[in-house]
């Protein structure tokens, strides 16, 4: 449940407890040997955290209520903030880690209300959307054709820490069937140590290195657009930093490629991941292999249903484009689904979430969003849940309960059904809903290349002097895992990667304590001396305790920061 793979897992239970997780030896990412996420990620199933029945806030205090007095609750203020700002003013955020049923019920219900869907992933400044600009709406390639790739590029992502098996999946063709690995990245990676060639750009200029070498094998083929063509190469080399001879070595492989294969990510908190995903399809259709058979562009998402997700809800709006909307005061209700924006997002979310008439929160586990809540409602876990995933291919997967519900807990589609009928709703989300899902088309017809604009290399700041570069880590990067002992004892807090020249220059060592501020925010964590980032920059994962979402802002530009040694 915790990353896009799709490996199955299988949970092993006694007395009502899950006490291992294994996997069917057949699985084809795990191939029985699920990641250390997987197998341990589930102590909040059981967790003291755990929502056992609805809660309303009476003068400030949470109060235990039936479920029918908070769902009438519920309906009653939808009801009036309806009919006082209109339908518009009502907002869902949906996890994209519920079922498709979850998600095909929260469609439909925000249909028949006429509301508003929000969700954190794949929708707006992503690479997907970017991708299927290009490719056309639906583009879907299976993850299995990277095995006999001859060539593949990895942008935009660091594998090994939000897709472990597809890194290893990489990691393994270019091993054994002597694929040629590239990965771009500013940061060196784990995954570039055994790569062919690691490209270094400067961050924000990730695009125009793939416009750049689009353009080099473009023009040698003789398909080149004419936007291309007049391009300065010299310019796109200074503005992105690679060498020439290296930008040369990549160019020449992907002519030489027979089944290229390019995996683009949304790790780019400080640039336009949808620019990116524009590019790297772009590429892959000026290298002349569009139709080759064993090619394509593979976008990654985060969460273990956020394929289905982003499949249901077609036409759902980004998370800045709901913080922008509630600072605007064009909402006024939010029913929020599985994900805890005061925990995992950018700081700034609790400031918007107060300034709400209503907040809704449905969750498994008492989280920092759902204490800020008017009205809690108590959901199940993937444990206790049948349903299904979708997986990358667009293929739904069974999800299949193993425990009995906690306390009154209910299924997030059974929650918002009962909501539904006391609001009048009529729901048909288990006939329109998954025929949408089965009509999507994995290999639509290309609509063609689409030009990228040139951004030129973000500039440094002199009161914040270090980019901010950010990302997940295998273990700890959510709050659902401070509740997961084995992987928050393996990463209890967030990490400071700093260049050594930085280090020398701000009197810092390995090991010291830093405290570092942004124009939003101040954390302090410890500082690893690394030259795995280059000089101005620094890179801070997401974490629950002291992580890089403390540091950015709701709008998702880029983040500058200023680093102090803490005596």
């Amino acid at each position: 449940p915790h990353c896009s793979d799709g490996c199955q897992l299988i949970l092993n239970t006694a007395h009502e407890e899950i006490y291992r997780v294994t996997a069917p030896s057949e699985t084809d990412f795990s191939q029985g040997h699920p990641c250390l996420r997987g197998r341990f990620g589930y102590g909040f199933v059981h967790h003291p955290s755990r929502l056992k029945a609805p809660l309303i806030k009476v003068d400030g205090v949470r109060k235990e209520a039936s479920w029918d007095y908070a769902l009438t609750l519920a309906s009653s203020k939808i009801k009036e903030i309806k009919e006082s700002y209109g339908p518009e003013a009502i907002w869902g955020v949906p996890s994209p880690g519920l079922t498709n049923e979850e998600h095909l019920s929260f469609a439909s219900f925000f249909s028949a209300i006429g509301g508003n869907v929000a969700l954190s992933d794949g929708v707006g400044n992503t690479a997907l959307s970017g991708v299927r600009e290009v490719m056309g709406e639906g583009y879907m390639r299976s993850l299995s054709l990277i095995d006999e790739s001859d060539l593949i590029i990895v942008i935009g992502a660091d594998l090994t820490e939000t897709n472990p098996f597809l890194a290893n999946r990489v990691s393994r063709t270019a091993r054994l069937k002597e694929s040629k690995a590239v990965v771009i990245n500013p940061r060196k990676i784990e995954l570039s140590k055994s790569a062919w060639r690691w490209l270094a750009p400067k961050p924000g200029t990730e695009a125009a290195l793939l416009m750049l070498i689009g353009k080099k094998v473009s023009e040698l083929l003789g398909n080149a657009p004419e936007w291309l063509k007049g391009m300065d190469e010299k310019h796109l080399e200074a503005a992105t930093g690679v060498s020439a001879k290296i930008i040369e070595d990549v160019y020449h492989a992907l002519l030489k490629a027979e089944r290229p294969c390019i995996i683009v990510g949304d790790d780019l908190s400080y640039g336009d991941n949808r620019s990116l995903g524009i590019a790297a399809a772009n590429l892959l259709i000026l290298s002349g292999r569009l139709d080759s058979k064993g090619s394509g562009v593979f976008t990654v998402l985060n969460e273990g249903n956020s394929w289905g997700a982003v499949a249901i809800h077609k036409d759902a709006k980004d998370r800045a484009a709901l913080y922008e909307a509630i600072k605007g005061g064009r909402v006024k209700a939010l029913y929020i689904a599985g994900e805890d924006p005061l925990g995992d997002w950018p700081c700034g979310w609790e400031e918007a979430l107060r300034s709400l008439e209503l907040l809704i929160v449905q969750d498994s586990n008492m989280t920092k969003t759902a204490e800020a809540a008017h009205i809690v409602l108590p959901s199940q876990t993937f444990a206790e849940i049948n349903g299904t995933f979708s997986d990358h291919e667009g293929n739904e997967r069974p999800v299949k309960a193993s425990l009995k519900s906690i306390g009154i807990a209910k299924s997030g589609a059974e929650i918002i059904i009962e909501l539904a009928k006391m609001l009048g709703c009529q729901s048909n989300a288990s006939v329109s809903g998954r025929a949408g899902l089965a009509r999507q088309s994995k290999n639509p017809l290309p609509v063609g290349i689409i030009p990228v604009p040139l951004v030129p290399p973000i500039e440094q700041n002199s009161v914040y002097p270090f980019l901010l570069l950010t990302g997940r880590r295998l273990y700890g990067s959510y709050t659902v895992f401070e509740r997961c002992k084995p992987l928050y004892d393996a990463a209890p807090e967030a990490v400071l990667e700093i260049n050594h020249h930085d280090a020398e220059r701000l009197h810092i060592k390995d090991g010291y304590k830093a405290r570092v501020t942004s124009e939003t925010g101040t954390v302090e964590t410890k500082v690893s001396v690394r030259d795995t980032v280059l000089p101005g920059n620094v890179y801070l994962p997401i974490h629950p305790l002291n992580g890089s979402q403390k540091l950015t802002s709701p709008r998702g530009s880029h983040c500058f920061v200023k680093i102090e040694a803490i005596q």
